[in-house]
C-alpha cells in the first residue's frame, strides 16, 4: 500500500500494510473482519476503540441509521517502539473534536484524505492551515464568527457532517448540488424554515474556506430559490401571540421587598430588572464590566464587554439607566448597587472584571444562560407562564409596553437594537396581556358613572 496525505494516514496505512496480510481458513471471521493473533514480538500494537456517538452505523443494506455505532480510536499512539514506549517519534493525535472515517475497503481515495471532524471549527483550522496561512491570520479568520453564533452553526454542522459521512463525501469539499439535497432532506426531517436558514448560513460561511473556495453558497440563485420554497410550505410562525405585562413582575418586587435579601434573590431581581428597563439579550447582560460602572443617585452607566448582537462596527456600546425615586423597591439603580455591595467581599482575581457573578462558590462570572436561568425562575415566581414564556421574552415585553405607553418606536428600536421596523413588528411587538377583560372592565365602568 502506498503511503500518502498527512502523518495519521501515513501512519494508519503503514499499520494497516503490516497486518493486513493474506490469512488461512483456520483463521476465524466475526461480523466482517478477521480476527488476527497479534504478537508483541511483531512490534504492532492496535489502539482500543471506543463508540463515537457521532458517526451513524450502516446496516446490511447500506442505509444509514439512528443507532451510533462507529467507532473512534481511543489512544494515540498506534506503534509503540520495541520496548513498550513511544520513543517520542510515533504519537500520531486526531484533531481536537474529530474523527477517522474509514469506509468499508480501507481509506478512500486522495480527495478522502482530509479526515471529517465533528467539530467545526477545528475543520475549519485545518482546512486554513492547508493554504499555509501565518498561524496569526488563522486566528483572526476563526474569530469572525461570536461564541454564540458558533454554537449555533456546531448544531448544524454536526447534521451537514453526518449527511456526508453518509455519502462518502468530504465536509469541507461540496458541491452546490450537494448543499441544495441537504438543505432540502434537511427541511424533509421536519426542520422548520428558522433551522434551514441556520443550515444555510452556516455552509455559506464554512464553505468559502473549503479547499473548493464555495464563496456566498448561500446567495447562490438555486439556494436562493430553494429557500424560498421552503419558506412558502412552512412559513415561521411567531413564538408569541401575546406577551405578559411587565407591570406583574414590577409589583412583586414591590410587595415581596425584603430588607435583607439573599445573593440569590438579589441576582436575580438585578439581573430581571436590568432586562427590562434596557432590552438587553442574557449574554449582554453577563458581559457588563465591572469596573466601567459609574453609579450616582439620577443613574448608571456601564460597558458592554461584548460588541451587541447586530453590532458590526463602532466602540462597545455604553448603557445608561435613570434611577427611579418614586418606588425604591423596583428602581433598577439600587437593585445593582445593593448588588455589588452584596457581592463585594467575593471579588477575586478571577471575576473582578465581571458585574454578575456566581451564587455559589467559587463565584465564578456567569454566563448567558445562568443569566437566562435567573430572569426565567424570577419570572415564574411572579406569576409568569415560563412555561410558554422564556428569559428572552423580556425584550418583546417591554418593547410592547413602551410602545403601549407611547414611547417613539426609533427610541424603542435603537434600545433594543432592532435595525428594522419589521423585524420588531414580526417577533417581538405583541398586544400586552393584562390577564383581564379590558372590554368588560370598560362596560361596568361606563355602567357605573351613569349612576
Amino acid at each position: 500500500m502506498e503511503a500518502r496525505g498527512g502523518p495519521f494516514c501515513q501512519l494508519l496505512e503503514r499499520s494497516i500494510a503490516q497486518i493486513c496480510q493474506p490469512f488461512s481458513a483456520t483463521r476465524s471471521v466475526e461480523n466482517g473482519c478477521v480476527l488476527l493473533p497479534v504478537e508483541r514480538s511483531e512490534g504492532v500494537l492496535l489502539p482500543s476503540f471506543q463508540h463515537d456517538p457521532v458517526l451513524p452505523i450502516e446496516d446490511s443494506a447500506g442505509r444509514g441509521g439512528s443507532n451510533f455505532s462507529n467507532t473512534l480510536l481511543a489512544q494515540s499512539t498506534l506503534v509503540p517502539g520495541p520496548n513498550g514506549d513511544d520513543g517520542g517519534n510515533t504519537q500520531a493525535s486526531l484533531p481536537q473534536g474529530g474523527t477517522a472515517y474509514i469506509p468499508n475497503g480501507g481509506l478512500a481515495s486522495a480527495d478522502e484524505e482530509l479526515i471529517n471532524q465533528t467539530n467545526r471549527m477545528e475543520a475549519l483550522r485545518s482546512s486554513l492551515e492547508s493554504r499555509d496561512l501565518p498561524q496569526n491570520v488563522i486566528e483572526l479568520l476563526l474569530g469572525a464568527a461570536r461564541l454564540n453564533t458558533q454554537s449555533a452553526y456546531q448544531s448544524a454542522w454536526n447534521a451537514w457532517n453526518s449527511w456526508c459521512i453518509k455519502r462518502g463525501a468530504h465536509s469541507m469539499s461540496a458541491s452546490v448540488n450537494d448543499v441544495l439535497s441537504f438543505l432540502a432532506e434537511y427541511f424533509s426531517e421536519g426542520r422548520s424554515y428558522s433551522s434551514v436558514n441556520i443550515a444555510r448560513s452556516m455552509l455559506s460561511s464554512t464553505l468559502c474556506l473549503g479547499p473548493n473556495n464555495l464563496a456566498d453558497i448561500g446567495k447562490n440563485p438555486l439556494v436562493v430559490k430553494l429557500m424560498r420554497g421552503i419558506y412558502n410550505q412552512k412559513p415561521p410562525k411567531p413564538r408569541y401571540v401575546t406577551t405578559w405585562d411587565p407591570s406583574i413582575v414590577l409589583a412583586f418586587f414591590d410587595v415581596s421587598a425584603i430588607t435583607d435579601p439573599t445573593l440569590i434573590q438579589i441576582s436575580r431581581k438585578a439581573a430581571t430588572l436590568l432586562a427590562l428597563t434596557t432590552m438587553l439579550r442574557g449574554g449582554e447582560i453577563a458581559s457588563i464590566q465591572l469596573p466601567s460602572i459609574n453609579l450616582s443617585d439620577l443613574q448608571i452607566s456601564f460597558t458592554l464587554g461584548n460588541p451587541r448582537k447586530s453590532q458590526r462596527s463602532g466602540p462597545l456600546h455604553q448603557i445608561f439607566i435613570q434611577s427611579w425615586p418614586q418606588n425604591p423597591a423596583i428602581c433598577p439603580v439600587q437593585s445593582i448597587d445593593a448588588y455589588i455591595s452584596k457581592t463585594a467581599p467575593l471579588r477575586n482575581e478571577a471575576n473582578k472584571n465581571h458585574l454578575f457573578v456566581g451564587s455559589t462558590k467559587p463565584h465564578k462570572p456567569v454566563t448567558s444562560s445562568t443569566i437566562g436561568r435567573w430572569i426565567k425562575d424570577q419570572l415564574r415566581e411572579a406569576g409568569i407562564d415560563t412555561s410558554i414564556f422564556s428569559a428572552h421574552s423580556t425584550r418583546g415585553a417591554a418593547g410592547s409596553k413602551a410602545l403601549a405607553n407611547g414611547v417613539p418606536l426609533k427610541s424603542i428600536l435603537n434600545q433594543g437594537q432592532w435595525t428594522r421596523e419589521s423585524t420588531f413588528a414580526k417577533f417581538y411587538q405583541r398586544d400586552v396581556n393584562f390577564n383581564r377583560n379590558v372590554v368588560g372592565q370598560s362596560v361596568l365602568q361606563d355602567s357605573d358613572s351613569e349612576e
